[in-house]
């Protein structure tokens, strides 16, 4: 299984396809090198990765999943960097 974690991004999706609570997040920018932004990607992409580790689901630990990926197109190359190293210990 292929898990693939946002951030989605599309224009035929109301907001892109971004969740609606990130617009009321201060000082957060889209599709820019925004640290919000990065702080929100980096706090969804751990809550994910966890939810999955403590459900056993990653293939290392016996279940299905055999790769996460940040979707594309992320708005930032600085967001795919963050949301990786939180990846990396899956």
């Amino acid at each position: 299984m292929h898990l693939r974690i946002g951030p989605y991004v599309c224009a035929e999706w109301n907001y892109g396809g971004f969740p609606l609570w990130l617009h009321f997040i201060p000082g957060v920018k889209f599709r820019t090198d925004n640290e919000p932004f990065k702080t929100e990607m980096q706090r969804f992409t751990t809550k994910v990765v966890d939810t999955m580790k403590g459900a056993g689901l990653y293939a290392s630990q016996g279940g299905p999943i055999i790769l996460s990926q940040v979707l594309p197109p992320c708005p930032c190359p600085a967001a795919v960097l963050v949301a990786a190293d939180t990846m990396r210990s899956c």
